[in-house]
């Protein structure tokens, strides 16, 4: 029985690919970000042995994947128990900065959405879309994803001092995208709009006393 190649983005080290494993004999699966519409041209080009398929049925039809794409977008495939020829390159400059802090907002105005996303980008942060304002308390005090996992190891037998200056200056733990839509998807609504101090970790307690006298 031939192999089924899937292809998760078609520039030009997976359509160089594909012209090799067509004229190998090999069925191959086209796909890229813009839909199977867009590489009409190219199943014409390669023939019988190729179709074009959304980026996800090119990875559960085939027996095998390769993916060339921004090594950001790579976490967002489902490659579980997939064997994978991976040509993809990280550049800072496209891919971000891995030590980016992604950060969740939300909304119901879309436009505006864009203008605060921008504003985070350019201030260093990934700014992570979470849904409309009756999404919002996914994201709000007592979530997964609520000020906690962006804190690192807390220091031992710090004083309060030296626990707020650690704080403020930490960036020892990095979240992102995938762990932002994790965390939201995670939540449980309850009822109860904001959270009490006492909900907190003791060391929380400290560092927003600490806060709220300087």
């Amino acid at each position: 029985m031939t192999a089924t190649i899937g292809f998760v983005g078609f520039g030009n080290m997976n359509s160089t690919m594909a012209e090799f494993a067509v004229k190998a004999g090999y069925r191959v699966i086209l796909s890229n970000s813009r839909g199977p519409a867009s590489l009409a041209a190219a199943v014409s080009k390669l023939g019988d042995l190729a179709t074009a398929a959304t980026l996800e049925d090119a990875v559960q039809k085939s027996d095998f994947v390769s993916v060339s794409i921004p090594f950001k977008n790579l976490d967002q495939l489902p490659f579980v128990e997939k064997i994978v020829i991976d040509s993809m390159d990280y550049y800072p400059e496209r891919d971000d900065d891995p030590t980016r802090w992604a950060l969740p907002i939300a909304g119901d105005h879309a436009e505006s959405k864009a203008v605060v996303a921008k504003f985070m980008d350019a201030i260093g942060f990934d700014p992570v879309d979470c849904g409309s304002l009756s999404e919002s308390w996914r994201i709000q005090q007592n979530t997964p994803g609520y000020c906690a996992p962006y804190v690192g190891e807390v220091p031992a037998n710090a004083t309060p001092r030296e626990l707020y200056e650690w704080v403020m200056q930490d960036h020892s733990r990095v979240m992102k995208a995938a762990d932002i839509h994790a965390m939201a998807a995670s939540a449980v609504n309850s009822g109860r709009v904001g959270q009490l101090f006492s909900d907190f970790p003791s060391e929380y307690v400290t560092v927003f006393s600490m806060k709220f006298k300087n």
